[in-house]
């Protein structure tokens, strides 16, 4: 069965599909990526006007419903990274091969394909299912380089496909870029978006014993951004799409006001001399930026760590859960507040996430105008209630390992120093309140229960210099959820008498 789809996907070029396979279509990811989920073109058009392409993997196609590859991934409903592996929602031959936008492959897609004037305003958008056969696979870093560079540098080692050359990447590259600049200037600065980006911390590891032997960070970069704002603009455009024609029953992803929790949090901030407007998500956005103005982006990073806690998770919803079918139907009852849009969904991965698959198979009943989408009120509350939670279980996951990674480090190579900050737990009235660490550059929290008495002399939200060492009488799996860490303070000016 493999081998033949494969070679289906070799041999048929567009039946039903917009042929795409001649055109530059490359993908950017991380450097381990081996599920690729999605794909970007450039096209230039008559009357200064151009196109942009964001091409996603028609998982839909080969994942029907019903079938044993969708009760798998409905059960797991999302991909899993560790420190030391992936566990794929959806096995590897389909994950890594049939489905992944491999360079030099010819793969289905469902394309979003839209037309912007000279003014950078989107005129008109296309939506449907394509083919495409990608020229590139290019890493995060391959793609900052040929941003950062003016022109096309002639030492790269990114191999280019079907025809074209690098040129050809860091030109369409290059215009793209001008684009989402554009967007993402408007996005969180008109838009009032919440900008909560943080670094991640990545483990580089020995294989052949599973221990870390080094640990770096993982800045986000304009080819990240890049990246990120075609995503949004194409879930923005797809939640809009399904939504039109299907009110009662789409699938959404939705993040509520924290206005009924977040008090507490910033009365907190307020004694610390941390002054935060947080009626909305723009307010907040603002009030963030001009604290890291002020004060610099680590201080900030620990207070939205901190005001993490109050914010309801984003999470994903059906709307007939909502709203009776047939009303009259409101756009702000499925806001999102980090975003500030009335309407988001999640589309652009459908490999690693299960509610991407069923956004796909509704947005596939708009494009076919099939009325009836054939989702199962009951089922379908279920399935997305087993996606929230195994999303944060994921979430939880990755963290813990991060965590476990760290403390191995530490075993395996001694005290490390870096920047920390100290992070109160709200309920003063707690017995033993829960303080945390925030480790920097890593943005790393971990639980603090020691009684050093120099770091009981911090205030809460600043900067010091701590050893970190690890507490030899604790079981390493125990440094997840209880103190596996020691710390001492190096240097601080900020210790009072």
């Amino acid at each position: 069965m493999k081998s033949e789809t494969h070679t289906d996907l070799e041999n048929i070029s567009s039946e039903l599909r917009l042929d795409l396979t001649s055109e530059c279509v490359f993908t950017i990811d991380p450097a381990t990526a081996c599920d690729l989920d999605d794909a970007i073109s450039f096209k230039p058009l008559p009357d200064n006007k151009f196109q942009i392409g964001v091409h996603i993997a028609d998982v839909s196609y080969f994942v029907k419903p019903g079938s044993e590859l969708d009760e798998r991934a409905k059960l797991l409903c999302t991909s899993v990274y560790l420190t030391h592996r992936a566990y794929h929602m959806l096995p590897s031959h389909i994950s890594g091969d049939i489905c992944s936008l491999n360079p030099a492959k010819n793969r289905y897609t469902v394309s979003v394909m839209f037309t912007i004037d000279s003014s950078f305003q989107i005129v008109d958008t296309w939506i449907g299912r394509s083919i495409i056969r990608s020229c590139a696979k290019l890493c995060y870093e391959d793609a900052q380089k040929l941003i950062d560079s003016s022109t096309c540098p002639d030492n790269s080692s990114i191999i280019v496909h079907n025809g074209f050359n690098l040129k050809d990447i860091h030109s369409q590259l290059h215009e793209i870029r001008k684009f989402t600049l554009f967007i993402r200037n408007k996005r969180l600065t008109e838009g009032g978006s919440l900008k909560l980006d943080t670094p991640e911390i990545f483990f580089n590891l020995d294989f052949t014993k599973k221990y870390p032997i080094s640990l770096q960070i993982h800045e986000l970069t304009e080819s990240n951004n890049l990246i990120e704002e075609l995503m949004l603009l194409s879930n923005q455009t797809i939640a809009q799409t399904i939504f039109s024609k299907f009110p009662a029953s789409s699938v959404l992803r939705i993040h509520r006001s924290p206005h009924n929790t977040i008090g507490p949090f910033l009365e907190m901030l307020n004694t610390f001399g941390y002054k935060i407007d947080a009626s909305s998500s723009s307010s907040l956005s603002k009030s963030l930026e001009e604290l890291s103005n002020m004060n610099g982006t680590k201080i900030v990073s620990g207070i939205i760590y901190f005001l993490s806690k109050p914010m309801h998770p984003a999470s994903y919803v059906f709307t007939g859960s909502e709203i009776p079918v047939d009303s009259d139907v409101s756009y702000g009852l499925f806001h999102h507040y980090g975003l500030n849009v009335d309407l988001y969904t999640h589309f652009t991965s459908p490999i690693r996430r299960y509610p991407d698959v069923l956004v796909h198979r509704l947005l596939l009943s708009t494009l076919t105008d099939d009325s009836n989408n054939d989702f199962d009120l009951e089922k379908v509350e279920s399935v997305i209630e087993r996606c929230n939670q195994q999303q944060r279980a994921a979430a939880y996951s990755s963290l813990d390992s991060q965590r476990y990674n760290l403390w191995l480090f530490i075993r395996n190579h001694g005290t490390i120093e870096c920047e920390a900050m100290l992070i109160p737990d709200t309920d003063s009235n707690k017995k033993n309140p829960r303080v945390e660490i925030l480790l920097f550059p890593y943005c790393l929290p971990l639980a603090f229960k020691g009684s050093d008495k120099e770091i009981k002399k911090l205030s809460y939200f600043k900067l010091f210099s701590a050893l970190v060492s690890i507490n030899e009488n604790t079981e390493p799996h125990k440094c997840i959820i209880d103190s596996g860490f020691n710390f001492k303070v190096k240097t601080s000016n900020d210790i009072h008498s």
